[in-house]
Order: structure tokens, then sequence, then C-alpha cells
């Protein structure tokens, strides 16, 4: 027998004698609806946009540059990507304290560009770049000021901002939103 909502609430309201229906389930953040009488509200849904094709995309403005930094890490398994890429890490010279960080050292300063290059194992071709780029004070203050940045395999800006999937990550690394120095080798 199929049962629909409507028809449980009226069995109910017949066996206990309630006539009033309760509102309407007005969202789901994933751990339950959310209740109106309860004291829970929901955000409206932010507005769906279709992404920019990568064709239109712009070019990142640091791309040509990015021979010039230094090379930090050679080859080595990705924390990225459930680990399945590996990666190069290269640095700007503002960057360069980044190596005594976790040793007492003061967060980076503004400029700042830490570089990955991502890479299927055993190929040269890189197929995405992550980067973080300090920015001034107040840009992003839950994530240290840290802009984050996408880019394809063309060079192509994919996303950029205070990304918030990467900014909740780096907001548990242990300081400055680094995790430190990445180890070479896989």
């Amino acid at each position: 027998m199929y049962v629909t909502a409507s028809m449980t609430w009226g069995l109910l309201a017949l066996v206990i004698g309630c006539t009033e229906r309760p509102p309407a389930v007005v969202g789901d953040d994933g751990w339950g609806p959310q209740h109106p009488r309860l004291g829970h509200t929901l955000p409206p849904p932010a507005p769906r946009t279709k992404p920019t094709p990568a064709a239109d995309r712009p070019r990142w403005d640091r791309a040509d540059k990015l021979d010039e930094l230094q090379l930090l890490a050679e080859r080595g398994r990705s924390e990225h990507l459930d680990g399945r890429m590996e990666r190069t890490v290269r640095i700007s010279p503002e960057a360069t304290p980044y190596l005594h960080v976790f040793s007492g050292g003061p967060a980076l300063p503004q400029g700042a560009l830490i570089v990955q290059h991502h890479h299927q194992p055993g190929s040269k071709r890189t197929v995405a770049t992550y980067a973080m780029l300090k920015r001034q004070p107040g840009f992003a203050a839950d994530s240290a000021d840290w802009e984050y940045f996408v880019i394809d395999d063309k060079s192509r800006v994919a996303a950029q901002g205070a990304l918030p999937l990467c900014a909740r990550c780096h907001r548990e690394a242990p300081q400055d939103c680094l995790f430190g120095p990445p180890k070479t080798g896989l």
C-alpha cells in the first residue's frame, strides 16, 4: 500500500484529535528538514549561474610568468584531487618565507604567490593549476587574506576569489592557512 504524507498526517490527526496541519517544510540543509515553527530559517537560495564556457574564460594574467617563479618542490603526490595527481610547486620571491612560517616565522606578506601545477601520473602536461595569492589586509579575513585561483590546462581562469571550498580546507592549516612546504617524491 502506498502512503503519502497527507494520508499519514490525516491518520495521525484522527488518532490524536489534532486538526492543525504542520507548516510546510521550507528546505533541507542535508541534516534534515528546516521547520519555521522550530525557529529554523533558511537564507534564500543563491541564484544558479551557468558556468562560463572554457573558450570564453579570461587568460590568467600571471600565466606567462610562471616559469620565472622559484621551483619549491619537484614532482610529488598532490594533496588535492584525492591524491590521484602529481604536482610541482613554485613560489614568488615574496613567498620565500613560506619555508620558515612553520618555525615561528611571520605570515607571508601581501603579493606572495604559491602555485601548484597538477599532472597526470608520468605526464609532463599540466592539466590544472591551483594558486594562492596573498592580498591586502581585509580581502578575506576568515582565510588570512588569500585569494584562490583554479586555472585550466590552457591557462584560463576557471575560478578565482575567496573560493569557499578552498578557504574551508585551508582554514584547517596550522599557520597562515598554509599546510607546510610540500614533500618531494612520490
